[in-house]
């Protein structure tokens, strides 16, 4: 786990007044804010995908990252320059030394991001809510349109523990006269969001209403599918994905894309068909065997993913996860298992990390014996999943069982 991850404390006050001390202009470019439980990290990085496929100054900040911190603020597609960030990081830290303000790591590494945004002007600003969304650090942006993605029971230590609760979090990051596009809320969701979009005399895009993903299927392990958002129709709709989810995610981006430009089907069809988003249902073909690596890391996301792929394969696959203790880990597993073959569990250098003594009755491995399971596969389906770590250790060890693929 990163440190940036760590020492997680909600509350705006820090954050605002940092902006403040290095007079920071927020309001210079538009802002999309993109709160849910799973699905916010590829939404805003198909948006911003999009923006910049049309010609517009973009900036994008996602978190966590894979590889390298720089994968979490995209300038017009590209990670922003490691020197850039380090020295705004560094900037953000005297300022917190200076004025005592105590900034968290993520906090540290958000106002980072603002003073990037604004050196770079954009046109538009895509941000991925961190934590929630009432307290995140992001939600200092003035947003114009407020993304929900989905809303489900994680981090219920941070944010509530019902779906009510959780939905009120995410719902704080829309403000006045918003345009608001929701994904697949379950009921309860709906109700706290449509109660905030009165509030705020905001509107409303809803997905099964608004926007539509239709005749979705799988063609050569991509997902292909019409998709619709208001009176815009693009069929045949390509994504380098197995996961169904991203399908939907596709769909909230282009719906926010088209009230912020003009857009052309034919460059968006384009922009999504070479779309691989690292880490969501990415595909991996090594000999005769097929990796699926996921970063799904709580059971709302395992499940759909594990339903997107059961209609692909004709055998359960393998399933190699690694797990935090403080997540819903037991859920997990029992659906893991579910739809498994077999499962692997593999630990985490942190903490937080699930280990052998939490789940004694799974087979646990270490990176070199994982190599070794991997070289001697023969047509298998394997699924890697439960963290960005486990996405960033799958990678790694593939690479290291098949270097003279790669």
């Amino acid at each position: 786990m990163n440190a940036i991850d760590t020492d997680i404390k909600l509350g705006l006050e820090r954050i605002a007044k940092a902006v403040k001390k290095l007079n920071l202009n927020l309001s210079k470019f538009t802002s999309v804010l993109i709160a849910g439980t799973n699905g916010k990290g590829s939404t805003a990085l198909f948006l911003g995908n999009i923006l910049v496929s049309h010609g517009k100054k973009t900036v994008v900040y996602t978190s966590p990252h894979i590889d390298s911190f720089t994968e979490r603020i995209l300038i017009n597609g590209t990670p922003v320059d490691e020197e850039i960030l380090n020295r705004y990081i560094d900037k953000a830290k005297r300022v917190s030394e200076q004025f005592n303000l105590n900034l968290t790591p993520f906090e540290t590494f958000t106002l980072a991001f603002f003073q990037i945004a604004c050196e770079f002007n954009p046109e538009v600003v895509v941000c991925e809510v961190g934590l929630g969304g009432r307290l995140d650090a992001t939600n200092v942006l003035p947003n114009k349109i407020s993304i929900i993605t989905s809303v489900g029971l994680d981090h219920r230590d941070f944010l509530g523990d019902s779906v009510q609760e959780i939905a009120a979090e995410k719902a704080a990051i829309i403000k006045s006269k918003n345009l608001v596009i929701t994904g697949k809320l379950p009921k309860t969701a709906e109700e706290v969001v449509t109660e905030r979009i009165h509030q705020t005399n905001s509107t409303l895009l809803r997905y099964n209403r608004n926007l539509q993903v239709k005749n979705l299927h799988f063609k050569n392990f991509h997902l292909v599918f019409d998709l619709k958002a208001e009176d815009t129709i693009i069929p045949n709709v390509e994504l380098p994905t197995v996961n169904a989810a991203l399908a939907i995610n596709a769909c909230l981006a282009v719906s926010a894309a088209q009230n912020l430009i003009k857009i052309e089907p034919k460059t968006v069809r384009v922009c999504l068909k070479k779309a691989c988003i690292p880490g969501r249902a990415e595909v991996i073909k090594r000999k005769s065997n097929t990796f699926i690596l996921d970063t799904a890391h709580n059971s709302l996301a395992i499940a759909f993913l594990f339903r997107s792929i059961k209609k692909l394969l004709n055998e359960k696959p393998l399933v190699i996860l690694s797990l935090l203790k403080d997540k819903d880990w037991q859920k997990i597993l029992n659906i893991a298992k579910h739809h498994a073959k077999d499962v692997v569990l593999i630990e985490q250098n942190t903490q937080r990390a699930l280990t052998p003594k939490d789940a004694p009755q799974f087979t646990w491995m270490d990176k070199e014996s994982l190599k070794t399971l991997l070289q001697n596969l023969k047509n298998e389906t394997v699924v890697f999943a439960g963290s960005f770590w486990m996405v960033k250790t799958a990678k790694e060890v593939i690479k290291s069982a098949y270097p003279q693929e790669m």
